[in-house]
């Protein structure tokens, strides 16, 4: 569906279970799903899952980017068809801990 795309299957399952009483476990350290946009403590909260959906945006400044690329900027749409490069440069110095998290992992 264009209008849904992938979102789709989601809301499938959702709207299966309630129809049909299935009850779901939220268990809410299964994962997190951390943007620049918000703030989140990932060491505190040690999730199993770490859901990569949102980009990560940033200024040079540090300021948080919403709705556009950033000048750092860490985002898996970047590399539809391509890998990223071997040595991502680091974010600013005041990026939230989920910028450092997926810096880390990517180098």
């Amino acid at each position: 569906d264009a209008a849904l795309g992938w979102v789709l299957e989601m809301w499938g399952y959702s709207i299966a279970c309630a129809a049909l009483g299935v009850k779901n476990y939220v268990w809410q350290q299964l994962q997190i799903e951390p943007s620049a946009s918000w703030r989140q403590n990932l060491t505190a909260e040690d999730p199993y899952i770490y859901h990569y959906t949102f980009g990560v945006e940033y200024s040079v400044d540090g300021v948080p980017v919403v709705g556009a690329v950033g000048e750092w900027s860490l985002d898996k749409r970047h590399y539809f068809g391509a890998l990223p490069p071997k040595q991502l440069a680091p974010p600013p110095h005041c990026a939230l801990e989920c910028a450092w998290v997926w810096w880390r992992a990517f180098n």
